[in-house]
């Protein structure tokens, strides 16, 4: 669904199955890709690794599927061509960014493990909401960034070690989360 407060930002539940998820999770820990302290992301550019390929048929087809979020996405039939492995331990986050302009609208980020809450604040101050907005990701959980969400609200996962989960009316203690950021870099 579309959260109200962010436009451009969908959130989808359960987006992976727990197998999908943990088989995803399987190939980034066997090929070494995150290993935790200072080796915390990976980064790889033009042609992915060939267990990302699944990935990209089932988000074209979940596209066509989801008329919203179908007809948001930019660059559909586009393959991605930049993937980011991170892992967060414990209370550990990211900082508040706008993705670099150097990578196209439409960005999917997924969690394979763990669970976090995602912060959106907007870049300029007076936009709407006027203070920053939180949703909750759980294993599984997919979030698509396009227009405003990706350009005109910064993201973020503070530092802390729990997170609330609104739909379960209860706080979820972190523990080891690895996501998967996949993006399009301008030609």
């Amino acid at each position: 669904h579309a959260p109200a407060a962010v436009p451009g930002l969908f959130i989808i539940k359960n987006y992976l199955t727990c197998e999908e998820a943990e088989h995803l999770l399987c190939h980034v820990m066997a090929a070494g890709w995150v290993k935790g302290g200072a080796n915390n992301q990976a980064m790889a550019f033009g042609e992915l690794p060939g267990w990302v390929a699944p990935v990209q048929g089932a988000f074209e087809a979940f596209l066509k599927d989801r008329a919203a979020v179908g007809a948001a996405f930019p660059h559909r039939g586009e393959p991605f061509n930049q993937l980011i492995v991170n892992r967060y331990d414990g209370s550990e986050g990211i900082v508040k960014h706008v993705d670099l302009m150097r990578f196209k609208d439409g960005i999917l980020g997924l969690t394979l493990c763990g669970s976090a809450a995602l912060r959106f604040a907007p870049v300029e101050p007076g936009d709407a909401p006027a203070a920053p907005v939180e949703y909750f990701v759980g294993q599984g959980d997919a979030y698509v960034l396009t227009g405003p969400a990706r350009y005109a609200y910064t993201h973020e996962i503070p530092e802390r070690p729990a997170d609330r989960d609104e739909r379960a009316g209860c706080d979820v203690l972190r523990s080891m989360r690895v996501s998967l950021t996949l993006r399009r870099l301008v030609d």
